[in-house]
């Protein structure tokens, strides 16, 4: 286990890094949000470390604004999608398919659930970072998914996912209007 920062192209990767393939996983993150994102904007993200933590309890990934840290469980972001879809549905947290038909590709490839958290708690940092009516910027019921159905911000964090995933013929106009808004907001006055 090492507890080396890593030094991808966009995102600095905090220990324990429990498997390579992790750099690999936030790279495709990093890609995705690169080709839909200005430069800008990505030097936003990369303000942002992402950091490791082992628990049983705490489940998931979260942004830690304060710190300036995307937190994920290691155990979890080690799941490939498929897996993670599978717990969280049985959960009932998510519906069949909510994750899986965004990266069909990576679906059983480990580490593919870091690739889209990472850009889910992405989704989190540019709405509450671009100012205007933040974490309430899109009505849940427009959400792409069970899970972001409950809450603004998690209905805004989903149809950014969908959005960067090349989704967005997916996305109701309310949600695919919050996203275009936000990633074309002025960044520049920050």
């Amino acid at each position: 286990m090492s507890e080396e920062p890593l030094k991808p192209s966009s995102f600095e990767v905090l220990g324990p890094v429990l498997d390579p393939e992790c750099q690999l996983a936030v790279n495709a993150a990093a890609e995705a949000l690169a080709a839909k994102l200005t430069p800008a904007q990505m030097e936003l993200l990369k303000q942002f470390r992402i950091r490791f933590f082992k628990s049983d309890e705490k489940r998931g990934s979260h942004v830690d604004f304060e710190n300036k840290e995307i937190v994920c469980n290691s155990d979890d972001a080690m799941m490939s999608l498929q897996q993670s879809e599978d717990y969280l549905v049985e959960q009932g947290i998510i519906e069949s398919g909510d994750t899986i038909n965004l990266l069909p590709d990576i679906k059983d490839q480990p580490w593919s659930t870091l690739t889209s958290e990472l850009v889910h708690e992405s989704g989190h940092i540019l709405d509450k970072l671009s100012g205007g009516d933040s974490y309430s910027r899109l009505d849940p019921k427009f959400s792409p998914t069970k899970y972001g159905s409950e809450e603004p911000h998690e209905a805004f964090a989903e149809a950014f996912r969908f959005y960067v995933f090349g989704a967005a013929d997916r996305l109701s106009p309310e949600a695919l209007k919050a996203v275009e808004d936000t990633i074309h907001h002025n960044w520049g006055e920050l």
